[in-house]
């Protein structure tokens, strides 16, 4: 029996290259993914240290600002200037004003027409309520 050779459609040379091609592809896919995943972490990285330069100096004004409220300075201006308060030994004086307008105090027309109405003889006043005019 003899055998017959077959011929193959494609030959060894076209395979090889064809494989050769279809490897250089993917790997030339995988390495402009992974490339273009190095450059998105280096700039992340890069990000990520200038946020930490900021929360640094943040920290660092934070624990100046602890300090100083910290103090007693601090303590003794909020006691004197929110809470009103004064060392033992002084004297706290708060200053009125002396005009003779009207107040800036929201009851003061009020406390006024309340003084004025009770200059006025009882009479007057009953009249005053219950007819509604000035005698």
């Amino acid at each position: 029996m003899t055998k017959k050779r077959h011929q193959s459609i494609v030959s060894l040379p076209k395979v090889v290259t064809i494989v050769s091609l279809t490897l250089v592809a993917v790997l030339s896919v995988d390495f402009g993914r992974k490339a273009l995943e190095n450059y998105q972490i280096k700039h992340q990285v890069e990000w990520l240290r200038e946020q930490v330069d900021v929360e640094r100096e943040t920290n660092a004004e934070l624990q100046e600002r602890l300090e100083y409220v910290s103090s007693d300075a601090y303590v003794e201006k909020i006691a004197r200037e929110r809470l009103k308060m004064v060392k033992e030994g002084e004297t706290a004086v708060m200053v009125i004003p002396a005009s003779t307008e009207e107040s800036s105090l929201p009851g003061a027309p009020v406390v006024r027409e309340m003084a004025e109405e009770q200059a006025k003889p009882y009479w007057q006043q009953w009249a005053n309520l219950l007819l509604g005019s000035d005698y």
